[in-house]
């Protein structure tokens, strides 16, 4: 145009600058497709259709691009207010004196309750899966009510805090969590640990239910040992 042409310092800057641009894309879009290729070939993928997940990563690369002081705060980075206390249970105990105890329900239970639960034998007894044991190192005493929609329906998950159990110990709780959280679903990136604390205990210890129903509306749990073998 005629104002570029009257203007050629203003062109020649334009063009650098967009050819700047140009070429930062070029390098964006080759290490996208580099990291997709890694992805790819690597030699623990479980199919084709599979992504192998790497801890911290996405398919084009890095979870976090933040900068390294942005990283020392926010959710984001799981860092919460609060967390900075330390948190040490006997692993080979139930902590009884330590832990605070909550079943987990959902309600209603349409779309959770299946015809075949996973159903575990033991004493010539079956147990049958029905869920979750929340764990924490404190009371959960003004935690609000957690509603999930999902299919159309409004789901309420509740916490009821109930006596801690026998049967377990905290080791046991942590090797069901890397099996089931980390080795089978292989969400890498879940860490239940204080970012300040990473050699204590997680916020949350969580236990599978087996359990039988007894009379009188009483329930018996499966060991814990039993569920690992």
């Amino acid at each position: 145009c005629s104002h570029c042409a009257s203007n050629p310092t203003v062109s020649s800057g334009s063009e650098s600058s967009s050819d700047s641009s140009s070429g930062e894309e070029d390098a964006e879009e080759d290490n996208w497709m580099m990291e997709l290729q890694l992805k790819q070939n690597h030699p623990d993928r479980l199919h084709p259709e599979l992504w192998f997940n790497d801890k911290g990563e996405m398919n084009d690369g890095p979870l976090c691009r933040c900068s390294s002081k942005s990283r020392r705060s926010g959710i984001r980075h799981n860092i919460y207010a609060g967390e900075d206390e330390q948190a040490f249970c006997n692993p080979d105990t139930n902590n009884a004196d330590k832990l605070y105890h909550y079943r987990v329900t959902v309600s209603p239970p349409t779309n959770f309750l299946i015809n075949k639960p996973t159903v575990i034998e033991h004493d010539n007894q079956e147990f049958i899966f029905e869920g979750f044991s929340l764990f924490s190192h404190h009371p959960l005493e003004k935690l609000p009510t957690c509603k999930v929609i999902r299919f159309n329906i409004q789901y309420t998950i509740v916490y009821i805090e109930e006596k801690v159990p026998n049967g377990f110990t905290v080791k046991d709780t942590e090797l069901f969590f890397n099996y089931l959280f980390h080795e089978i679903l292989e969400l890498v990136d879940l860490d239940l640990k204080s970012a300040n604390n990473k050699d204590g205990c997680p916020q949350f210890h969580i236990m599978p239910r087996f359990v039988r129903e007894l009379k009188d509306n009483g329930k018996e749990l499966l060991p814990m040992y039993r569920v690992l073998e």
